[in-house]
This record gives structure tokens, C-alpha cells and sequence, in this order.
């Protein structure tokens, strides 16, 4: 198919590579020159200086995007310890620090405490808005300093951390965590907590939910003809949402956008991924307790086919 051709464009996922030194919004604009005039967005970006997986959205599954931020993501780091950096990575100033190379022992007595539910504080260098501007434009500005009393932790969930290899100052992880999460400040709290600074020398985004980085394609590789290929369903986004299979009566009441009466058996709160009987994805609902109904939050203009993504949760 030819970027210019009148034909629909298929909805779904683009599970792309992204190479260090270019920024995900480039890596977005070349895949649209691929496809022509086609609506494509991504499920969150990497920092240029990173690599690894990028999540391309075509057509109606930039509707599902707010989904996608649920799912835990995976990468691969390496902490530089001995220094510490204004950015918290490789780009920034890095400063050596005077420091005992610790211990493997020591670094795996330190892990622990950055496990779970955890506050972590963002690096200075981030985009995440405090007091009406984003963090950089403070630290752009020279105005860090002075505005330190605006940037306040979050809490952030980190399912796990293991330790790749280590031979000082490099200490390579391999981290798990869930949305919102700084793997930058991850290291540069590490380095705090063994008293030899850190900051982040290299990073890959592995994993994103149940997509894998060997899943991924360059840009480079990719063709208005051939694209489609290395497509994969909207439904593995939604992976991680339970599932219910509307019964064929209702799918033109859903389509209509109108709320699905005693829906039985109970579905559990939160979003729920719905399904047509032909195992085509509908939309995204909402169960109302109080009533027993499922309230049609996004309804897809077009069917999309299902994945093995697990059993439903009802119908």
C-alpha cells in the first residue's frame, strides 16, 4: 500500500527500535512519512539518549493510548558510579566524586529498599510540570536552586531489580517498574545510597507490558509496502485489562454507545476490554456496581481482531 493510497489503514501497534541520539518524536515523524497521512501516535517516549523499544499506534488505537500507561515496562541500565550528573545520565555534567568502589554484597543489601512502592524525587531534567512549568525549564532557566522547594517526590512502583553484571564504576540492572517511573533517578538514588554518586551511562527499554524488544523493527526497515507486516494487534495493549464478550444481541446496543444492562457475571471495577463474540475488539467499558450495567467508555468506529491475551472475564 503506498502512503498516498485511499484504502483504510489497519489499526494496531508498530513495536519499533529506537537507536540513541534521535528523540521519539523524530522516530514518530519518520514513521509517518512511511505511512502518509495517517493518524499515528506512541505510548511514551524515551530520552534521546536511550534506546530500545518505542510503541508506534496506528489509526483508532490512538484512542487506547491511556491504557497502555498501565502496564509495567522493562529496561536495561548501566549505572556509572564515582560521579554524579546534572541530568542524571550521560549528557549532563558529570562531576567524579571521591568514592570506595563498593561490594556486590553491598549494592545487593541496597537494592532492596528501592523494590515496591517507593517515593522517588525527578530528576531536574524532566517534563513532568510542577507550579505550572516543566522541571527543565527550571534547570534551563538556572533557576533549580530557587525553585527546589517545588519539585516534590511521587510515588512510583518498582516490581523489580537485578543486577546484570558489576565491575566498577560500572553497574549494569535490570529494572522493572510501573508507569511514572525515572529509571535516571533510579540511579542517581542508588549511587546516593552507596556514597559514590551515580548516574545513568546507558539505557534500553526492553519491554513494554506483554510486547518484547526482540518484537521490534527499525524504521529504517520499514516500506509503504511491507509495513503492515510487523504490525501487531491493538489488543496487546490491552493485555493487562480483564475482558468481557458482549453477547451478539447487544453489540449494536454498544455501538450505539448505550450501557449494557445486567451484565452478569460481576466484572471487576476499572477498565474492561470489550469483545464481539467473533472475538473482535468493540471498545472499552466501565462496570457500574450500583446497577450491575457496563457503561461504553471509547467505542472503536471498527472492529479489531482479538490476541491470545487470556480468557474473558465474562459473558
Amino acid at each position: 500500500m503506498s502512503p498516498n493510497s485511499t484504502s483504510p489503514v489497519p489499526s494496531g501497534v508498530l513495536p519499533i527500535y529506537k537507536p540513541a541520539g534521535v528523540t521519539s518524536h523524530d522516530v514518530v515523524a519518520q514513521v509517518r512519512r512511511v505511512l502518509g497521512k495517517q493518524k499515528v501516535g506512541h505510548t511514551g517516549t524515551l530520552d534521546p539518549f536511550a534506546t530500545g523499544l518505542l510503541l508506534i499506534v496506528i489509526g483508532s488505537t490512538t484512542r487506547l493510548v491511556e491504557y497502555a500507561h498501565a502496564v509495567n515496562k522493562t529496561y536495561e541500565t548501566c549505572v556509572t558510579l564515582g560521579a554524579t550528573s546534572d541530568t542524571d545520565d550521560l549528557t549532563g555534567v558529570v562531576v567524579p566524586q571521591a568514592a570506595t568502589a563498593p561490594t556486590q554484597a553491598t549494592i545487593e543489601g541496597v537494592l532492596p529498599a528501592f523494590c515496591g512502592s517507593i517515593a522517588q524525587l525527578p530528576p531536574w531534567y524532566a517534563a513532568v510540570k510542577v507550579g505550572g512549568k516543566k522541571l527543565y525549564e527550571y534547570a534551563r532557566a538556572g533557576e533549580s536552586g530557587a525553585a527546589e522547594n517545588v519539585r516534590k517526590p511521587r510515588q512510583v512502583y518498582i516490581e523489580s531489580i537485578t543486577i546484570l553484571e558489576y565491575r566498577y564504576p560500572e553497574l549494569k540492572l535490570r529494572v522493572t517498574c510501573g508507569a511514572g517511573t525515572y529509571i535516571r533517578a533510579l540511579g542517581r538514588d542508588i549511587g546516593e545510597a552507596l556514597h559514590t554518586g551515580g548516574y545513568l551511562s546507558a539505557l534500553q527499554r526492553t519491554r513494554i507490558g506483554s510486547i518484547d524488544i526482540s518484537q521490534a523493527v527499525a524504521v529504517a526497515d520499514l516500506t509503504p509496502d511491507t509495513w503492515q507486516k510487523h504490525l501487531l494487534p491493538t489488543t496487546m495493549l490491552l493485555a493487562h485489562l480483564p475482558r468481557f464478550i458482549l453477547p451478539a444481541g447487544n453489540v449494536a446496543q454498544w455501538r450505539q454507545g448505550r450501557a449494557i444492562d445486567q451484565v452478569s457475571p460481576l466484572l471487576p471495577g476499572g477498565p474492561i476490554a470489550v469483545f464481539n463474540e467473533a472475538e473482535e475488539l468493540q471498545g472499552i467499558g466501565q462496570y457500574e456496581a450500583t446497577t450491575g450495567r457496563l457503561l461504553p467508555h471509547k467505542v472503536l468506529e471498527a472492529s479489531q481482531p482479538a490476541s491470545t491475551a487470556g480468557p474473558p472475564a465474562g459473558g
